[in-house]
C-alpha cells in the first residue's frame, strides 16, 4: 500500500491545487449555513508527480475532486475514482498502486474509503481486488467486510466477508476465507499460512505440490 507519509503529501497538495484552481473559476452563490457540508473547492483532472532530491516519489491521478466543508467535518470526494502510483527511489520503478472508480477521504477522521473495482497492489508484487476498501490512518490499519482477493504469486486467497490488515498487507486476517496455496512437500510444511484462529473463520484449502 501507499505509505502514509506520502498521503499525507498528496492531500496537502489536492487541497492546494483544488484552491487554485477553484479560486481561479466561477464561485458558487452563497446560500444560508445550515450547518451541512457544502463545496468549497473543486478540480478537474489534476494530476500531481511528487519529487524529492531529483527522484520521482509518487504520482496521484483524479478526473474530478469536490471539497466539502461543515461545521464538524470537512470531506473529499473523488466521484470518478483514483489512481495512485509510488516509485522506488533508486531504479524509479513502479513500487506500489491504488486504484478505484470512487473514493472519499474524511479529513476529520483521517479515514479513506474506496469503492468499484478497487485494486491494490504492494511492493512484492501481492494485489488485493475488492469493490469496498477502508484505510484508517490513526489505526494504521486496511479492511473490507465484502468479499476480498488477494493474489500473491501462484497463491489465491478469498475472504468472503472481507479481511482486516496492516497498512504494507504483509499481515492479512481474512473472513471466512478459502484459497489456494502452495505447499512445500520437502518440509511438509506451507509456504503461506492462512489464518484459523477466529472462530468466524473458515478455510477450504487446495493444495498443489512440488513435483
Amino acid at each position: 500500500m501507499v505509505s502514509q507519509y506520502n498521503i499525507n503529501r498528496i492531500i496537502a497538495l489536492l487541497c492546494w491545487s483544488a484552491l487554485f484552481v477553484y479560486g481561479c473559476g466561477e464561485h458558487k452563490p452563497a446560500t444560508e449555513d445550515d450547518g451541512k457540508p457544502k463545496p468549497v473547492m473543486e478540480s478537474y483532472n489534476l494530476s500531481i508527480t511528487n519529487y524529492e532530491g531529483g527522484e520521482r516519489r509518487y504520482r496521484f491521478d483524479t478526473p474530478h475532486l469536490t471539497r466539502y466543508e461543515g461545521k464538524d467535518t470537512s470531506y473529499m470526494i473523488f466521484d470518478k475514482g483514483i489512481k495512485i502510483v509510488t516509485y522506488d527511489d533508486s531504479t524509479g520503478v513502479e513500487k506500489s498502486s491504488v486504484i478505484s472508480k470512487y473514493a472519499v477521504f474524511r479529513e476529520s477522521i483521517n479515514q479513506w474509503e474506496a469503492r468499484d473495482s478497487v485494486v491494490a497492489r504492494d511492493t512484492d508484487g501481492k494485489t488485493l481486488y475488492t469493490d469496498l476498501l477502508f484505510w484508517d490512518q490513526k489505526q494504521k490499519r486496511i479492511y473490507s467486510n465484502i468479499k476480498t482477493r488477494v493474489v500473491d504469486g501462484a497463491e489465491t486467497i478469498i475472504g468472503i466477508d472481507g479481511f482486516e490488515s496492516d497498512e504494507d498487507l504483509s499481515d492479512i486476517q481474512f473472513h471466512n476465507s478459502r484459497g489456494r496455496i502452495l505447499v512445500d512437500t520437502t518440509a511438509n510444511k506451507p509456504i503461506t499460512k492462512v489464518d484459523t484462529a477466529s472462530s468466524n473463520t473458515l478455510t477450504k484449502i487446495d493444495t498443489v505440490k512440488h513435483k
